[in-house]
């Protein structure tokens, strides 16, 4: 167990040592900046995460959410078969999976099979690379196999909707002009009112 201070706008750590005694540093010369005693772990998350800024700098298709979340787009914006990839690091991360999700609002149009299938392949693919850094390996597994992934996605959501309006027809038309010719009694108010 470990409690974080800062002084004069850096971060130091005091360590639990002995047991249940704590250490108390009462200068800060004792004291160990917070960057020399990250977990490995930790460690990992942060070499991962200025690995992916450094790849994908300058994509506009990539995004980081701060501290452990990133998104990739696939496809055209505005396109039925674009969609967007969400990674999110646990804890534990590397050493367990990542969270996988398409339950963004960017996806709306995205049918519930194509996302199913799109989650299950990534964490699949992901078992293999437990306790390595994955992230970019992940959007790059589904870059590959996009045209897999995105089978049961419909080509083209506009047409549908095209073909459903060209059959819609409009009975009463009669009705309609009649009822716009009738011209509507106005109210008359007397000066008391």
């Amino acid at each position: 167990m470990y409690f974080i201070v800062k002084v004069k706008n850096v971060y130091y750590m005091i360590i639990q040592k002995h047991g249940s005694q704590w250490k108390i540093f009462n200068k800060v010369n004792d004291l160990i900046p917070f960057t020399e005693v990250m977990s490995e772990i930790e460690q990992q998350q942060e070499e991962e995460r200025e690995v992916l800024l450094s790849i994908y700098d300058g994509d506009p298709a990539f995004k980081h959410l701060p501290p452990t979340t990133f998104q990739y787009k696939y496809g055209e914006d505005e396109r039925p078969k674009s969609f967007l990839l969400e990674i999110s690091w646990g804890s534990s991360y590397p050493s367990e999976k990542p969270s996988v999700s398409m339950d963004t609002f960017y996806n709306k149009h995205v049918v519930q099979d194509v996302k199913e299938r799109v989650v299950s392949q990534v964490n699949m693919e992901a078992e293999q690379y437990l306790g390595t850094a994955m992230t970019y390996t992940l959007f790059e597994f589904v870059k590959e196999r996009l045209e897999e992934l995105l089978a049961g996605q419909p080509e083209s959501y506009i047409s549908d909707v095209t073909e459903s309006v060209d059959r819609i027809t409009i009975s009463g038309t009669q009705e309609l002009e009649s009822a716009s010719k009738k011209s509507v009694k106005k109210e008359q108010l007397s000066k008391a009112q």
